[in-house]
């Protein structure tokens, strides 16, 4: 039986390096495939991914948009009077960034009364003049 299951594993196998290798030649028929391997941590899969999330990068009028839609580059974050510290801002999709943890952390087993449930308590406990 075992025999039988190598065989289409390996063709699974020969077909996932064959795709490997037309995702690379796509890639470095791209102008900007050279800037984009040479960046630290990039490899032809991240940089096959970034090609697909960007495109050619049109849309961004600066080069400094695009490094904000990355969440490279610090934004100002201004709200009324008050000014908050320069901060990364969050990822622009889901897809553009990594998981902190992964697999997500399991969700908390001990209960925590949140504001709305201390408020209605504290309601409770007052007592209005007849």
């Amino acid at each position: 039986m075992l025999p039988r299951l190598a065989v289409p594993l390996r063709n699974v196998l020969d077909q996932r390096k064959q795709t490997a290798a037309e995702v690379e030649i796509m890639l470095n028929a791209h102008p900007l495939a050279k800037a984009l391997t040479s960046m630290p941590g990039f490899g032809v899969r991240t940089a096959s991914l970034v090609r697909l999330e960007v495109g050619y990068g049109s849309a961004f009028p600066t080069p400094g948009h695009l490094a904000a839609y990355a969440g490279l580059a610090p934004v100002t974050k201004q709200s009324g009077t008050s000014i908050k510290d320069n901060a990364r801002p969050k990822a622009a999709t889901s897809t553009s960034s990594t998981p902190c943890s992964w697999p997500p952390s399991p969700p908390s087993l001990t209960s925590s009364a949140g504001p709305t449930t201390a408020r209605r308590e504290n309601r409770a406990n007052v007592t209005t003049p007849p």
